[in-house]
């Protein structure tokens, strides 16, 4: 972007790297009508040191490509309408996947506000968990001859 500063750091594991002693830091060396190449510093040990040596100028060649700015806009423009109409009624597939975790927290036993009706007299299965039968009450009856 135009007025954006980039650093980059080049590096050799051999003492192969040209420069130049430079005038300033930030002064421009090298600009076209796309990009100023500006004197920064030069480190004095492979790979990284905190010795500097400035202002240095790069004696290399650097390669880029400006890119389209803006970019190119889409080769046909955006439909009025969507193109793909809502169905009159709902599919039998879920819009999304599944997750791995719940959503909501687990039951939990506890005493509701309101109690709940009694048992009914005519009931045809005995119970399933008598431990949860209210304290004090009957146990429902059952006829013996009855099937579930």
């Amino acid at each position: 972007n135009q007025g954006q500063k980039t650093g980059f750091y080049i590096t050799l594991d051999t003492p192969d790297m040209r420069y130049t002693h430079g005038s300033e830091i930030d002064a421009v060396f090298a600009e076209n009508r796309d990009i100023q190449l500006l004197e920064g510093a030069g480190i004095s040990t492979y790979p990284l040191d905190i010795s500097f040596f400035e202002p240095r100028v790069y004696n290399g060649l650097i390669e880029y490509d400006v890119a389209p700015w803006p970019t190119a806009m889409p080769s046909t423009p955006p439909s009025e309408n969507p193109t793909v109409s809502p169905t009159a009624s709902p599919t039998g597939s879920p819009t999304a996947p599944p997750t791995l975790s719940p959503v909501t927290s687990p039951p939990t036993i506890m005493d509701s506000a309101v109690p709940s009706p009694p048992p009914t007299e005519n009931t045809t299965t005995p119970p399933t968990t008598p431990e949860r039968a209210v304290p004090g009450g009957n146990p429902p009856k059952s006829d013996a001859g009855s099937q579930p």
